[in-house]
């Protein structure tokens, strides 16, 4: 009633003194005070002042003195990252050292492997003296070569148990002896190595030889299963 006496279409409270005192009364109680007035000032709550943040750097010496040792997981780290590269230099001295002994080890020439020129058989037919029976249980005995025969056997009587052979001038060989009175040439197998007989051929070997090859000259003799290969080299 007072705000339509005040506000209407037809106003009239303002001849109304004890009227327009009851509305400013009721007005006040209902909206809130204006924002300069001394009401609104006290409902207001004083702001709280903010806690000052340390600065950085005092932050950091408060929480991180100098003097302070290491943790234990960087002691252990630091080991490791030595140990590392302690084995890292070891293994390039040892390296450094091998290739070094290798490539001052130089490659030995094994030689000329001459020049083929005969290969001998099996004598089947060749009578063995007593000096070859009694010693031996095989024994084969292979064509001559120029006054030379090759006798071999694979019980290693003068190696150390692989096939083995040597050499005679076939004029020396009695077949009624129990034992042998000449010069030998002897010769074994190890492994993949076979037997070999090397000789040089001098003014001691027999003429047949020594008209076929001069003063000199090298021959080699290679056991190769049931033949031998004769090889020979000029001096």
């Amino acid at each position: 009633m007072l705000r339509e006496r005040a506000y209407g279409p037809d106003p009239d409270i303002t001849g109304d003194p004890v009227a327009s005192a009851r509305l400013a009364e009721l007005e006040s109680r209902v909206l809130p005070p204006a924002p300069d007035s001394p009401e609104a000032a006290s409902d207001t709550p004083a702001p709280t002042p903010e806690a000052e943040e340390p600065e950085p750097s005092a932050a950091r010496e408060d929480t991180e003195p100098t003097d302070a040792p290491p943790l234990p997981r960087d002691r252990k780290v630091r080991r490791t990252n030595a140990l590392w590269v302690a084995s890292v230099a070891i293994a390039l001295v040892v390296g450094a050292a091998l290739t070094s002994a290798l490539t001052s080890m130089s490659a030995v020439s094994r030689g000329d492997g001459g020049v083929q020129i005969a290969t001998l058989r099996a004598n089947s037919g060749f009578q063995l003296p007593p000096f070859l029976s009694t010693q031996f249980d095989e024994v084969v005995v292979f064509d001559e070569f120029e006054g030379l025969t090759v006798i071999a056997s694979d019980q290693g009587w003068i190696g150390n148990g692989g096939d083995c052979m040597f050499v005679v001038y076939t004029d020396d060989i009695d077949t009624t002896a129990e034992t042998f009175d000449g010069r030998t040439f002897p010769g074994c197998g190890a492994g993949g190595f076979p037997a070999t007989v090397q000789l040089l051929v001098d003014d001691t070997m027999p003429d047949p030889l020594r008209a076929r090859l001069a003063e000199g000259t090298a021959v080699q003799f290679v056991l190769d299963d049931d033949r031998v290969g004769v090889f020979t080299q000029p001096g």
